[in-house]
């Protein structure tokens, strides 16, 4: 009965208001144990639920009337709001042109700002879609001398990294490949991952049906086994729940489904490309005695709970050290490098978004200040209106709340504008799967987006209504009566002056990073690719796993093909290579050169597995011996290299006639000629030196074959396919397209770069010319009675325009000085998005000076032709 009484009273304490509670409960206490003693423990327990119920009566009456006098006064402060929120509406009527001007700048400022930071969170900031993406980590190789992007070992260095260091919870190695998938329909092109058995674990991901691979699965032992992804599981066999244990024919040869992944699980996808998605994991059979120098894998590792990337990067380090010291030959030159999973991902994106969103924050500044200028025109238009308030009894706060309020509905209107397109523009954006920014399906208007526009269109309602409502609470409200038009008018002046000085800095800026980036892209669109891709189109297939295996049906598929494809009508000529140029794909390997003085060095190089037609389908030039001819297939005992291999190996000699060996392989190739340099990095990347041997001596699954022809591709394309079906018609095509669009997309991000940069100049510059237009227009209006009686003592057209030009000159000229100095000192940020222009060009910015001075000359022109039209009698006459 005690803790009964207790639990009663800890409940009221908690029920009444803190400041009577306890004392309360207190004395009830006291009085309950007195009636106890006295009356005995039930008459006191009667008692005291009689009091706690009295008095949680008493209390929720009193809660009850508060709450009723609360909402009376909540009922006419929301009457108040209504009456000022029409007030705010009647405002947008009163000044239509007005109120669009800024809802459009607004929302024109917003929606550069969301769109871009929508991509900005979306692809960079948003955590991978892994348990604790932090400690997913690749580990791989760089070689300083060679341009090789990160991400490839071999197996024998893996192999080592994962037995000795002990900063890694688990690692495993993979490679992707493009596989023939038969499905329930025809057999169709997918895209697959060879991985060891680790691979799930370090992504923390396990199948959603079934298990993933054992360790003697990935040794051989009943290799024939594979996972599904849950897209391929759902698309191609329809969501069966009964699919494990069912075989499914991969390459032509029948797998056994072990296992589904879950949705939206894509590793390495996202590694692979940026819209690669991962249909099928097969394990990765680790082959005994493969060659340390085969760099042609990739390694991800998951970093213990305890270890940080600088302890891993350490201990991958030391290893890597101890076997270049017991592997001279093959490691020699390389370095061991662990990056986090996302920096490997999206790292390259990182500063040209952030750069971007700099841009388009200029580009709101600009709006503001636009925004900003027509607020004070406007306030000056009622500062009479204003200042009678004030004098009848309103207060300064009410009339701050007024300016306020009708300048946040407006920002709030454009914020909602400016969020609606940016949904559109994302929405376009992913409909054009540009190809080159990853996770772009999930980028979209959320609830970060929503938050910084709320937030950015808070702050500048505050700073433009803050500012602007000075001009009406400066002073008394007397003085506002007698000196409208001279203190008022001055201060606004100086207000619109400073806003338009700093609209045009922004905009030089801004004009600045476009035309540096415009430069930079015409650098890259004229860059010598090395070989003419016009009148190209190439088709890439992936052979299968069986076929890559037997040297010869591989070579008798390739010249088959290639001679259904040399007869196909108006046909100039066919020709295959492992790697289209510009794709970003090569093989590295090490490259032992007979006679070399530097016997020690082994140099690496891209190795190109090619047709004997190849160099002249694609027009590349020969620079000294011969080209690739077709016994050179049958006989695979000759090489080619390009002009940088033969600058960087052979410096003063002529290579022609030397002999090399390609890593460990038999023969020695005999280098028979040397050919000109070809981009495969894409426009922008580094020649690297090369080997082209024939296709006989080569093993990637991978084969583009191209033909020349002045046919459209769109006609060509069918006896493509046509061709193919001829030599084997169950082999998918990956792609086809012309070798120009290859052009185009290796300058892609450089164009949408660009473009973005450019929409963003030219809204600025817009917005500045608009300001400028409208503060000389202002001014003119200001001085109409001055220039009237100038003009009626005798002063010609002439002077008159000299004194608006003068006037203008006086907000261009410190614009564009600031301009220039802001521009000088953060265009170097931009340097690693430049090709062929230094940041700080002169010529740019003479350019861009020029720029500025013509639209600061077009924005001067009305007003300088209205001041230079003012009729003295009429306007003497009105005054």
């Amino acid at each position: 009965m005690t803790r009964l009484v207790d639990l009663l009273l800890r409940l009221l304490t908690k029920m009444l208001p803190g400041s009577v509670g306890p004392g309360l409960v207190g004395d009830l206490a006291e009085l309950f144990h007195e009636r106890r003693t006295k009356e005995g423990t039930l008459r006191a327990v009667a008692w005291l639920s009689s009091q706690i119920t009295g008095t949680l009566g008493r209390f929720a009456v009193r809660g009850i009337r508060a709450w009723i006098r609360g909402a009376a006064n909540a009922r006419k402060e929301a009457r108040m709001g209504l009456a000022a929120g029409r007030g705010w509406l009647r405002q947008f009527y009163r000044a239509p042109s007005y109120s669009a001007l800024v809802i459009a700048m607004v929302s024109i400022g917003i929606g550069a700002v969301a769109t871009v930071f929508a991509l900005v969170e979306g692809v960079i900031l948003r955590p991978m879609p892994y348990p604790e993406p932090e400690r997913i980590v690749s580990v791989s190789e760089d070689n300083p001398l060679i341009a090789i992007s990160p991400g490839w070992t071999s197996i024998p260095n893996y192999l080592d990294w994962r037995d000795r260091a002990a900063s890694f919870e688990s690692m495993a190695m993979f490679r992707g490949r493009s596989v023939s998938v038969g499905t329930d329909g025809a057999p169709a092109y997918a895209y697959g991952a060879l991985v060891t058995e680790d691979f799930f674990d370090v992504f923390g991901i396990s199948p959603a049906l079934g298990r993933g691979f054992s360790v003697s699965e990935v040794q051989g032992s009943g290799s024939d086994v594979m996972v599904l992804s849950d897209e391929l599981w759902r698309s191609g066999y329809g969501a069966d729940p009964d699919i494990l244990g069912r075989d499914v024919l991969i390459d032509g040869r029948p797998h056994t489904v072990i296992g589904v992944m879950p949705p939206g699980y894509n590793a390495p996808g996202e590694w692979a490309g940026a819209t690669t998605r991962v249909a099928l994991w097969r394990p990765f059979q680790i082959r005994a005695g493969d060659a340390r120098e085969n760099r042609s894998y990739s390694v991800a590792a998951r970093l213990t709970a305890g270890a940080s990337l600088a302890s891993a990067r350490q201990d991958v380090g030391v290893v890597h050290e101890r076997l270049t010291e017991a592997f001279p030959e093959a490691n020699g030159g390389w370095v061991a490098q662990v990056i986090p999973w996302r920096k490997l991902i999206v790292g390259p994106l990182e500063t040209p978004l952030f750069l971007l969103l700099a841009a388009m924050g200029l580009v709101l500044l600009t709006a503001c200040a636009n925004v900003a200028s027509l607020a004070a025109a406007r306030i000056l238009a009622r500062t009479r209106e204003m200042s009678t308030r004030v004098a009848l009894g309103a207060s300064r706060g009410a009339v701050l709340v007024q300016v306020l309020g009708e300048l946040m509905v407006l920002i709030t209107v454009g914020a909602v504008f400016g969020l609606l397109g940016s949904a559109l523009a994302l929405d376009g954006l992913r409909a054009l799967d540009i190809g080159f920014i990853p996770r772009l399906a999930g980028v979209g208007v959320n609830a970060w987006v929503v938050g910084l526009a709320g937030a950015t269109a808070g702050l500048a309602g505050l700073a433009v209504a803050g500012g602007t409502a000075g001009l009406t609470l400066r002073g008394h409200a007397a003085g506002h009566l007698r000196q409208i038009d001279a203190g008022a008018s001055r201060l606004g002046l100086r207000v619109r002056s400073s806003l338009t000085v700093l609209q045009i800095t922004l905009s030089f800026v801004l004009l600045t990073g476009a035309i540096l980036l415009l430069t930079s892209f015409r650098s890259l669109i004229r860059t010598n690719l090395g070989f003419d891709p016009e009148n190209t189109l190439a088709m890439t297939v992936a052979l299968s796993w069986d076929r890559v295996d037997r040297l010869a049906d591989r070579t008798a598929f390739t010249t088959a093909l290639l001679s259904e494809l040399d007869g196909i009508p108006g046909v100039e000529g066919a020709a295959m290579i492992n790697s289209l140029p510009l794709s970003g794909s090569r093989q590295i390997n090490r490259v032992a050169i007979e006679g070399l003085a530097d016997a020690g060095r082994e140099p690496a190089m891209a190795i190109r597995g090619v047709s004997p037609s190849y160099h002249e389908v694609l027009r590349i030039p020969l620079v000294e011996g011969r080209l690739l001819d077709r016994t050179d297939v049958e006989t695979p005992d000759v090489a080619l290299i390009n002009r940088r291999a033969a600058e960087l190996n052979w410096p003063g000699v002529d290579p022609v006639g030397s002999q090399l060996r390609i890593g460990t392989s038999e023969p020695l190739l005999t280098v028979v000629g040397v050919v000109g340099n070809v981009l495969h990095d894409g426009a922008r990347g580094e020649v690297l030196p090369e080997v082209y041997v024939p296709y006989s001596l080569e093993t990637l699954t991978s084969k583009s074959f191209v033909v020349r022809s002045a046919l459209p591709a769109r006609q060509l394309a069918p006896h493509l396919r046509a061709a193919l079906r001829e030599v084997d018609p169950e082999q998918p095509i990956r792609e086809i397209r012309p070798l120009t669009e290859w052009a185009d997309r290796s300058v892609a991000p450089a164009r949408f770069q660009t473009f973005l940069m450019s929409v963003g100049a030219i809204i600025a510059m817009l917005l500045a010319g608009t300001g400028l237009f409208a503060a000389v227009a202002h001014l003119v209006g200001m001085r109409r009675r001055e220039i009237a009686l100038r003009r009626a003592l005798g002063a010609g057209r002439g002077s008159i325009r000299r004194l608006v030009v003068k006037r203008a000159s006086s907000l261009v000229g410190p614009g564009i000085l600031l301009g220039v100095v802001a521009a000088f000192a953060v265009s170097p940020l931009l340097r690693s998005l430049l090709y062929g222009v230094e940041p700080q060009s002169p010529a740019v910015l003479v350019t861009v000076t020029g720029t500025m001075v013509l639209l600061a000359a077009l924005a001067i022109l009305i007003p300088t032709l209205r001041a230079m039209a003012i009729e003295p009698a009429r306007i003497l006459r009105e005054e």
